[in-house]
């Protein structure tokens, strides 16, 4: 297995301005016949490729799998082996500092004249590529959304208790999103133990996501770190 290292993340320069693209996560999920990076916010849109990194594979038993990349202009394709279970990338989006005409930079809070917040965001999407026979296995990303259950043998309308995990540690008071690809609407909030209880929403692909701040106190560069994470799988097939 390669781990996908696409460009280290630098600053702009000082006069460039971006769009508020903090709110958005990244999931995985299948694209003719391959599997693919989506971005957006209850829609998908292109990206800037260089922000992914860590793009990786692995078998049930957590060892590394076989993994091929196709980078696009403005998305990444690509495929696992048939004995991959997880796949799992980063999104490292940076620096988001907004001024006080509301204009936004890619550079730290320091760096931006008449600077009024900024913000630090990682994106964080795993991907259960399988049909699994036990219940999932955690993949130790930073901020993590673990299945309690097996949900790849689900029906649609079953209940899916989840936990919210961050450097490993139960996360309380979390929003999480049932299905983020097309409900913000019905959300839910973890408990002290990081869990809650879901319904899963669809036959075929689920996308659960949980949004994440920590905020900072007298750093210079940034006032919190923002983080969003998602986890896809297919549910059981409903008989029609």
């Amino acid at each position: 297995m390669k781990n996908l290292k696409l460009v280290a993340l630098s600053a702009l320069m000082a006069s460039s301005i971006v769009t508020q693209v903090q709110a958005h996560a990244i999931w995985i999920a299948e694209r003719h016949d391959n599997l693919a990076i989506i971005y957006g916010d209850l829609s998908d849109q292109g990206y800037e490729t260089k922000y992914v990194e860590n793009l990786v594979a692995k078998k049930s038993n957590l060892s590394s799998g076989e993994i091929n990349i196709n980078i696009q202009e403005d998305h990444i394709l690509f495929t696992v082996g048939e004995d991959v279970t997880y796949a799992s990338a980063e999104y490292v989006r940076g620096y988001s500092t907004k001024d006080k005409e509301g204009k936004r930079f890619s550079l730290p809070k320091n760096e931006v004249e008449n600077a009024v917040s900024s913000g630090y965001y990682v994106k964080y999407a795993s991907h259960i590529a399988a049909t699994l026979t036990g219940k999932p296995k955690q993949q130790g990303i930073k901020l993590e959304i673990l299945p309690l259950e097996n949900p790849t043998k689900l029906l649609p309308g079953s209940e899916l208790p989840i936990q919210v995990l961050f450097d490993g540690q139960p996360l309380a008071g979390v929003k999480v999103y049932g299905d983020y690809v097309t409900d913000h609407i019905n959300t839910y909030t973890t408990d002290s133990e990081g869990k809650v209880t879901i319904t899963v929403r669809n036959n075929g692909l689920n996308v659960i996501a949980a949004k994440y701040s920590l905020e900072l106190k007298d750093d210079p560069t940034k006032d919190k770190f923002g983080y969003y994470s998602t986890v896809s799988f297919k549910s059981a097939a409903k008989e029609h």
